[in-house]
């Protein structure tokens, strides 16, 4: 065909793709072939930065607003964090990419007159911002988990989205600042441990995003029960979270209808506790973009003891193991976890004093290659307190381990079966 070389692919008997819960998104669990018209990464450097290096301005009122949020006091950390805070708040993203506008940013004073942007406009900006107190920062090409992997032998674009790395005392920081309730220094989900194009100011390099480890994404729930009566019991839980689970939580709790909250609650008031009521709750640190967010509620209800004989009462099972990712015999694909995670529950319970523990379940742990898992019931005066921890040291289970974490679950799953057993007395527990 002259001078063009064609290129023919088929694929016969493709078998239909079945969804499984927590699997890899599409981009990594189907074939995907690759085209590109870049011979180098230098080459792309030199097509996409001519585009953007001249957006990078700032003019009087963005000067201005920059002088107002910060001060030369500020160390070089809280003047970006404030910065950064500005654009996630202030800057509504809005995508309108066709044609040009799909490779090209807006002018920086645009962007901030305005108070919109696609996610290279607000890269642009907050680029822009931070070059006026003296930090350097770069826009950065980088493919969320949506799109393929990059392939570093593979100069191409595949890129849907855009952020900023600053270099800020000797480090390099990643900021995403379409990410209106990532706290500064954190990443979205989406945009941890992947490979990304930074466009410096001479040259253009491949570095690679952090993915944090299960100590920074965590959810912290601490639950007190106490008793009026047998039958009536009064609850205040609260909810501390960090990382991925702060971004999801504070993205809830801010873009919900109170009334979509309250009845929220309400379904997991009664997943712990039939014909529970929720009687109210609150916030904390919700535009407080410095440190995590709380939730705490109060609640009631009655039932909690189940009677197991004459002045005997079960208190239900505590712990909890999810099994939704392990009920297929078989997986076709491994299980994404996204990032590694924290989860950790404690649940005191205050007794009426006429009653006594019985019978307390033993502890139970479990280290193993993929998570840690470990509780523990505790009997302290007249107080019941069950720790919970569980640790997901990786983000992925490979298919070929799945048997083997299967089998570990669902026997964890058995051995955390158990309940207390409390036993009412004639009069209050006597002190020893």
């Amino acid at each position: 065909m002259g001078d063009n070389i064609l290129y023919s692919w088929k694929f016969n008997n493709i078998e239909q793709l079945i969804p499984e819960p927590q699997m890899p998104p599409l981009s990594e669990a189907t074939p995907v072939i690759l085209l590109s018209t870049f011979e180098s990464w230098k080459q792309l450097y030199d097509w996409w930065w001519p585009l953007a290096k001249d957006k990078i301005q700032v003019n009087e009122p963005m000067k201005a607003k920059v002088h107002e949020l910060v001060n030369p006091a500020m160390t070089a950390t809280e003047k970006a964090q404030a910065l950064y805070n500005f654009c996630i708040r202030n800057i509504r993203y809005v995508g309108v990419e066709y044609g040009q506008a799909g490779y090209e940013p807006h002018p920086a004073p645009e962007i901030f007159s305005n108070k919109y942007g696609d996610c290279k406009d607000q890269a642009i900006l907050l680029v822009s911002m931070f070059g006026e107190v003296g930090i350097k920062a770069y826009p950065v090409l980088i493919g969320t988990r949506e799109v393929p992997k990059l392939q570093n032998d593979f100069p191409s674009l595949l890129f849907n989205h855009c952020i900023v790395v600053a270099e800020i005392d000797g480090e390099f920081i990643f900021l995403d600042p379409t990410g209106e309730t990532v706290l500064f220094g954190d990443l979205p989900a989406g945009d941890q441990g992947r490979d990304v194009f930074v466009c410096f100011e001479n040259e253009g390099k491949l570095m690679q995003t952090p993915k944090y480890p299960a100590s920074h994404n965590q959810a912290v729930k601490k639950t007190v029960l106490s008793f009026a009566d047998v039958k009536e019991i009064k609850g205040q839980r609260e909810i501390r979270t960090q990382g991925i689970f702060d971004q999801g939580q504070r993205a809830w709790l801010r873009y919900s209808m109170p009334a979509l909250i309250e009845e929220t609650l309400r379904q997991k008031i009664q997943d712990a506790l039939p014909g529970g009521r929720l009687a109210d709750y609150k916030i904390e640190n919700l535009d407080d973009m410095k440190q995590g967010i709380v939730l705490l509620y109060n609640f009631s209800g009655s039932d909690f003891l189940i009677k197991a004989g004459e002045k005997m009462w079960v208190i239900p099972q505590l712990g909890s193991i999810d099994l939704d990712a392990v009920s297929k015999n078989e997986r076709n694909f491994g299980i994404d976890f996204s990032l590694p995670q924290t989860f950790l529950t404690t649940i005191e319970i205050n007794l009426p004093l006429e009653y006594r523990v019985k019978s307390l379940p033993k502890p139970v742990e479990s280290d193993n290659p993929w998570f840690s898992y470990k509780h523990r019931y505790e009997e302290k005066e007249n107080k019941i307190i069950f720790t919970e921890e569980n640790v997901y040291k990786k983000d992925f289970i490979d298919v070929k381990d799945y048997g083997e974490y299967k089998k570990i679950l669902e026997q964890l799953s058995k051995d955390i079966r158990q309940s207390i057993v409390v036993e009412e007395g004639d009069g209050p527990k006597q002190e020893k």
